[in-house]
């Protein structure tokens, strides 16, 4: 039988996704927007929001989202999982609760975190983003979906080249 020490921080890292994901969204398409931008096309966070909504509605904000929608819960909970059990190994034994834990332990769990994590959320976030700055006023529409994006991203630049882009 799997212990409550171990499920909790999958359940909370999956809650923690799903809450990130609702919240930060939005936002994360305005960022890339902003960066991917030709030039002028915004004046700033403002007015990038302005035209998205003016453009393609209020879910044009939620553009992108079916990746980390699929995957966001998994990622938190595998970082949650990861850095608990991480922390359990650099300690030596299970953190006491109300303790004081050495900065050096929780400074390497996070690094064991968020590296686990890299080759799943790399290639989600290649695809999230490029749905995100495809534009509804485009004349023509350069994805059909989250699949036809990976397909096409694998078939120009292959997967290391593609999806694995700017990794390392």
């Amino acid at each position: 039988m799997i212990s409550k020490e171990i499920v909790i921080p999958w359940v909370a890292g999956s809650i923690s996704g799903a809450a990130n994901l609702a919240v930060g969204h939005p936002f994360d398409t305005i960022k890339v927007r902003l960066q991917t931008q030709s030039s002028g096309a915004f004046k700033g966070p403002i007015d990038c929001l302005r035209k998205l909504i003016v453009g393609e509605g209020i879910l044009g904000l939620y553009k992108g989202v079916t990746p980390p929608l699929l995957t966001k819960g998994a990622i938190h909970a595998m970082l949650f999982g990861v850095y608990s059990n991480s922390m359990q190994y650099f300690q030596g034994r299970k953190a006491v609760k109300g303790e004081r834990v050495d900065l050096r332990h929780c400074l390497a769990s996070g690094a064991v975190a968020g590296w686990a994590t890299v080759p799943l959320v790399t290639p989600i976030d290649q695809v999230k983003a490029y749905l995100q700055v495809q534009y509804k006023t485009s004349i023509t529409t350069k994805f059909r979906g989250v699949i036809d994006c990976t397909r096409t991203i694998v078939a120009s630049r292959g997967v290391f080249g593609g999806l694995y882009r700017y990794t390392g």
